[in-house]
């Protein structure tokens, strides 16, 4: 038995004992990250390059928790920080994505968050927005394995992630990245 997920990989072992269960994760080719992209992604999407930028890549719906990142980012601008929050990912709860939007514009974030719902991952826009980011963050409630971690480390971005699920198989806290508990914005 082949799982792509650490945290699956220890349930069916503890299942399966008498079977072989091998833990095999998905990957992906760092040479796609590391050729600058011909795509300006700041410039196309109006971000300022002084701004920091701060990205995820995920798919819109509530276990990936993008709410959380809005809340940062609105207590990061109301600090004074000049930070630029990109949201990509196919929507897959409309509800939800009318939520961040709302959220969005009740406080007055609409010039400081790009929601871009969908870029196909061979995009050239994807891998420009992970190169030109300055920090990759996934909050999610959620994560089998967390393929986006290892593109934003392709493209040779810092990243801070929820502490769960396939997560805790790749990020070690203060050794590759950060982690926190999804539920805290601190």
């Amino acid at each position: 038995i082949i799982c792509i997920s650490g945290d699956r990989f220890e349930q069916i072992r503890k299942m399966y004992p008498a079977q072989k269960v091998l833990y095999m994760p998905k990957g992906v080719s760092p040479d796609e990250f590391a050729v600058r992209s011909r795509f300006s992604f700041r410039s196309f999407y109006g971000i300022p390059r002084e701004q920091k930028m701060i990205l995820c890549v995920s798919r819109i719906e509530p276990c990936k928790n993008q709410m959380l990142l809005l809340r940062l980012l609105r207590e990061l601008v109301d600090r004074g920080s000049d930070v630029h929050l990109v949201i990509i990912g196919p929507v897959h709860s409309e509800i939800y994505h009318s939520e961040l939007n709302a959220y969005i514009n009740e406080n007055k974030l609409g010039l400081r968050v790009k929601l871009i719902p969908g870029i196909a991952p061979d995009d050239p826009a994807l891998i420009a927005a992970y190169q030109e980011a300055d920090i990759f963050i996934l909050p999610s409630f959620e994560e089998p394995f967390g393929i986006v971690v290892l593109e934003a480390w392709a493209s040779g971005l810092p990243v801070i992630a929820a502490n769960i699920g396939g997560i805790r198989h790749l990020v070690k806290d203060r050794v590759n990245g950060l982690v926190f508990e999804p539920d805290s914005l601190d």
